[in-house]
């Protein structure tokens, strides 16, 4: 079975695809990493946003947090940051990665009959791999925005 590993360097990563069977790997590509979370606009929270907060009681931590459906979200004297959307974010909503699929710039996701292409941390195309449409080809920053852009289109 292959899939695809990830080598995580200071200020870098590098993608193998790995064989199991074989014990081979096979360098794919080296990806420089940006940093990982960014300051939200406040344009961008909305019900089920997912953020995280410094804990002034957890020295330097910070906690997860999602606006609730209920109710209303405080204004934070906290820091508030978000994580920009990576290859977690995209296999935790039922997306696997395509390990025929080989390219220096992207990797390839799917599921069902879609398929998401990231070829930088927040260029995304995503597609209709049944009738060969896409769907959205732009900037997605955050795992909320991509969960609500794959509501927004019935996937």
């Amino acid at each position: 079975m292959k899939q695809i590993v990830e080598f995580k360097g200071n200020g870098y990563s590098d993608l193998y695809e790995f064989d199991s069977k074989t014990n081979e790997k096979v360098f794919i590509k080296t990806v420089k990493r940006m940093d990982k979370h960014y300051t939200p606009e406040i344009e961008e929270f909305h019900v089920g946003f997912e953020y995280e907060e410094w804990d002034i009681r957890a020295e330097d931590d910070f906690i997860k947090t999602v606006v609730p459906e209920k109710g209303y979200v405080n204004h934070p004297y906290n820091e508030v940051r978000v994580k920009y959307l990576d290859t977690e974010d995209i296999k935790s909503l039922g997306f696997e990665i395509d390990a025929d699929y080989k390219s220096i710039n992207s990797v390839m996701f799917s599921k069902d009959d879609y398929t998401i292409l990231q070829s930088d941390i927040t260029e995304i195309l995503i597609s209709d791999s049944f009738n060969e449409t896409t769907l959205f080809n732009g900037r997605i920053k955050n795992k909320s925005e991509l969960k609500k852009l794959l509501k927004q289109l019935g996937i």
